[in-house]
């Protein structure tokens, strides 16, 4: 199958005339060729010379990259040619009638921009104040805090732990509360009965 799309896209280039395809950075050329017999494509540089491209044979397709203004060539007076290169990325409408319109923005009452303008000044002296009390209370737990670490006295006993120890009282000495030992009782025998199977002491009675 030969597929030619539309025929009004497809160029007759002439044995001798020069096809420009305009163009700056470098790209992909997609060229379609329809011909009755094998023709030869050139390139034509700056100074004139012809340089070979391809030759394609009846309905073919030749694809290149270059750079910059392509200009091309042939030997041949049947040759029709196609590429995009050409084809117009825009169309321009002669007298065309515009049935849009910019809406433009209207203004905004007077009394809503004073109470818009009211609020705001409003909201700035909450916000202020706020920023005051915070400040303030900082101050004065700071203060607070300094005013407790600067009253507590030199010599306070030690907190005691929950092993019973505990480090000096206000004198220097240990207490006997915190050493985890029963007091020492000093208990007279005088006047009382030894223990059951135990002579009196000498140079005391026994007991009646």
């Amino acid at each position: 199958m030969i597929k030619l799309d539309s025929l009004d896209r497809w160029m007759h280039l002439k044995k001798g005339e020069v096809l420009t395809l305009a163009g700056n950075a470098p790209r992909r050329i997609r060229l379609q060729v329809n011909s009755p017999k094998r023709s030869s494509l050139f390139i034509v540089n700056g100074d004139g010379e012809l340089a070979f491209l391809a030759a394609p044979d009846g309905r073919d397709v030749v694809e290149f990259a270059a750079g910059g203004d392509v200009r091309l060539t042939t030997d041949d007076d049947d040759v029709y040619v196609y590429t995009a290169e050409n084809e117009p990325t825009y169309t321009i409408i002669p007298d065309a009638v515009i049935f849009t319109k910019i809406a433009e923005r209207s203004a905004r009452n007077p009394d809503l921009e004073h109470m818009m303008y009211l609020q705001q000044v409003n909201l700035d002296r909450r916000l202020a104040a706020l920023q005051g009390d915070i400040q303030r209370q900082v101050n004065e737990a700071y203060e607070a805090g300094t005013r407790v670490a600067n009253t507590q006295p030199a010599g306070a006993t030690a907190p005691k732990d929950d092993a019973g120890q505990s480090g000096q009282d206000a004198n220097g000495s240990a207490s006997t509360e915190s050493t985890g030992q029963a007091p020492s009782l000093e208990i007279s025998s005088a006047g009382q009965n030894p223990p059951a199977g135990h002579p009196a002491p000498a140079g005391e009675p026994a007991a009646q």
